[in-house]
């Protein structure tokens, strides 16, 4: 699958409970590890998203296949929100 998101390999997450943002306007998204699972937050806009309403979020487990799912669920809320547009 393609990462058109730049996403970091599986263990920046599983092994160091990091959080990577970024975004393909106005596609925005969030990926923490910080806790027992891995949570992808979505939302759309020029604003971060302290200061937005999130469009969609979901938990995947804390390990590669949950890092895998979560990328593809990524892409698919990318898709959504290009049809939008």
């Amino acid at each position: 699958m393609e990462n058109r998101f730049g996403i970091p390999k599986a263990d920046y997450f599983t092994e160091n409970s990091n959080f990577y943002t970024g975004s393909l306007l106005p596609f925005n998204y969030r990926i923490d590890a910080g806790g027992d699972t891995i949570q992808v937050i979505v939302w759309y806009g020029k604003m971060c998203l302290a200061k937005s309403k999130p469009s969609a979020q979901r938990e995947f487990s804390k390990d590669t296949e949950g890092c895998g799912k979560a990328l593809a669920w990524l892409e698919e809320q990318y898709q959504i929100c290009v049809k939008q547009q």
